[in-house]
């Protein structure tokens, strides 16, 4: 199953592909039914061109080359692969890293990595299909990073495939250290559906890596002015729930325990602290889910006018509803810009939500909400 890599590492190369051995000691003589034999082609890795979320003093990928970039944190994932309709492991759980060669750009690959950081190689079996599960930042169930990305990794299962669950927090501010989780999920690959007949060659295997939440941020529009927005709540939403990578392509998130409330929390005075049409706070992650039903909140303070510092306590309520050809919902990998327009005649309080689509370039609906 794999191979150490380079000279000085020729005492730790498997005696032969035929034997099958493995970093887990499992053997063709051990288990003859799971794990045919050994061809003499290399796994390699490839990732295409990532399309980020957006900016935000939460750990986001954010830029194009986030999943490479080791100083910001990242440059590995955690690569995982399973014999197809089993839950047998293949590739246990090993870190792989971007090794980027400064005076070679052609010896530059993802490289897998043993337990003591060594460069080690798989190989494709000869007839079993494999399906292959990884995600971001490799290290996610260490204790420190599980709490910052609120995402735990379960077992896999033939039926599920890939799995984690998640648990949010009900609040969460500009200030709040939250690393995104992402994932990716291959299945049914082969050794000869990687053959390129073309180049004569086999390619590396492709992991589209995919955000599994969706992100929301607020505006105020122009007119809105003397205020201070202390927080935006949303009612009856989803916190917790276990994701499946299938059915594929896009997997199903399953809910667990009942609604709450979520509270984003701004403490932003406009125009003092941020300017009209800018967004008041960082992107908050939140969930994919229907938000029919679900009530939308600002609490805020506000003068009466330019002369009277009294500032008044204002709560309004916009209540979402599938009506009249809308569908309010999150999507996984969408963004929500909630721009809010609150003028000085106290009138109802008008939103426009702005979704854009990260993974289809040039894709952006609005939708106009009174």
């Amino acid at each position: 199953m794999i191979r150490h890599r380079y000279r000085w590492l020729i005492d730790m190369l498997c005696i032969s592909a035929l034997l099958g051995v493995s970093a887990s000691s499992c053997s063709k003589q051990e288990e003859p039914d799971v794990f045919p034999l050994l061809s003499d082609t290399e796994i390699t890795l490839s990732l295409p061109e990532w399309t980020p979320m957006v900016q935000s003093r939460a750990t986001l990928f954010e830029e194009k080359g986030d999943l490479k970039n080791v100083e910001k944190g990242r440059g590995n994932f955690t690569l995982y692969a399973y014999v197809d309709a089993t839950a047998t492991k293949y590739i246990d759980g090993v870190r792989t890293w971007y090794f980027d060669d400064p005076d070679d750009s052609d010896n530059s690959e993802w490289m897998m990595l043993d337990g003591n950081e060594r460069p080690i190689t798989y190989y494709w079996p000869n007839s079993e299909k494999l399906n292959f599960f990884a995600f971001m930042p490799y290290n996610n169930n260490d204790d420190d990073m599980s709490k910052k990305t609120h995402v735990k990794v379960l077992d896999y299962s033939k039926e599920n495939g890939g799995q984690f669950e998640c648990a949010l927090p009900g609040s969460a501010s500009d200030a709040t250290e939250i690393q995104e989780f992402i994932y990716a999920y291959e299945s049914g690959k082969t050794k000869q559906g990687q053959y390129n007949s073309e180049t004569k060659q086999y390619d590396p295997l492709t992991l589209r890596f995919k955000h599994p939440f969706a992100l929301i941020n607020f505006k105020l529009k122009g007119g809105s002015y003397r205020m201070t927005v202390h927080n935006i709540k949303f009612s009856d939403i989803h916190l917790n729930g276990t994701f499946s990578t299938k059915p594929e392509p896009n997997g199903k998130w399953k809910y667990t325990g009942g609604a709450g409330e979520y509270t984003a929390l701004i403490e932003k005075r406009i125009p003092n602290d941020i300017n009209y049409n800018t967004n008041l706070s960082d992107w908050f992650i939140v969930m994919p889910q229907d938000l029919n039903g679900v009530r939308l909140t600002l609490s805020a303070t506000r003068a009466a006018d330019k002369t009277n510092l009294t500032e008044t306590a204002i709560e309004k309520t916009f209540t979402f509803s599938n009506s009249e050809g809308k569908e309010w919902k999150w999507e996984a990998g969408k963004k929500y810009t909630y721009v809010i327009s609150y003028g000085d005649n106290q009138e109802e309080i008008y939103f426009n939500v702005e979704v854009e689509e990260d993974w289809k370039l040039g894709y952006e609906h609005n939708i106009d909400v009174e």
